[in-house]
């Protein structure tokens, strides 16, 4: 899964402005020196006639000169337009994105939650109480709802990564997420945070957890593939079992059941 591509502003100076704005000049620049011929011509009309005494000869730079100016303001405003109707989400407000001009964009990096490194001697298991199944439930809907704003993801040596657009209340939830995952889930570490316009999260555990971070890290995938409720939530204990998860409200894990080695 790969990162949606995000539009960056264009540069003042960019070789396509420079090239509209020294066409408008060289067209000013024409405009000028035509004037008079314009005029002697009996072409003019008498607007013309007056710009022909205002227009002294070799006025022709200081004309190109401002066309050029004029032509660069010109594009400037309407790419920041753009740029503002671009940031507007979907309930017409400003999106708070580093790489559009719609305000303030923030720290380019913040820190919105971590859980720390585990204990070495965490067993691999999960204490959620799974006869609450209306929580369990709400907590997997909860993760459907934050992977509509999913733009990529990969593995690493020891976790994984997945990344979010910064949309209105998507840090809260993943947050949310990841809190309710550290409480039941001590062996993983969890660490969320803003870069620019990404929402990064990333999940770590030991070498002993490698198993159950693959099938983690397939969790979107897994949801898409089984979207009914209650079947969604079954399919995946079975999957975190296989994978070496231990629910400890089927019974206390041993150092067998808690290892994927």
């Amino acid at each position: 899964m790969t990162d949606l591509a995000v539009t960056q502003s264009e540069p003042l100076l960019s070789k396509r402005r420079l090239a509209w704005a020294g066409l408008a000049a060289l067209v000013g620049c024409a405009a000028c020196s035509a004037l008079p011929l314009l005029v002697l011509s009996s072409l003019g009309s008498g607007a013309l006639t007056a710009l022909s005494h205002v227009m002294l000869p070799g006025s022709e730079p200081i004309v190109g000169a401002a066309a050029f100016a004029l032509a660069l303001a010109i594009m400037a405003v309407r790419s920041r337009v753009q740029s503002r109707k671009a940031c507007l989400t979907a309930d017409g407000h400003s999106a708070p994105l580093a790489s559009c001009a719609c305000g303030p964009a923030g720290p380019p990096t913040a820190r919105i939650f971590n859980s720390g490194t585990p204990r070495p001697d965490e067993p691999i298991a999960c204490t959620a109480s799974l006869g609450d199944q209306s929580a369990i439930q709400a907590h997997i809907d909860a993760y459907r709802a934050a992977f509509t704003h999913q733009v990529g993801g990969e593995r690493f040596p020891g976790g994984f990564r997945w990344r979010f657009r910064a949309a209105p209340g998507v840090a809260e939830a993943l947050k949310a997420i990841a809190q309710r995952e550290h409480g039941c889930c001590r062996f993983l570490s969890f660490d969320l945070r803003l870069e620019r316009d990404r929402l990064i999260w990333e999940t770590r555990g030991d070498e002993r957890a490698a198993t159950f971070l693959e099938e983690f890290f397939q969790l979107p995938e897994r949801l898409r593939a089984e979207p009914r409720a209650g079947h969604d939530l079954r399919a995946l204990k079975r999957r975190a079992e296989e994978a070496g998860l231990v629910f400890t409200a089927d019974g206390p894990p041993s150092a067998d059941r808690g290892s994927t080695s």
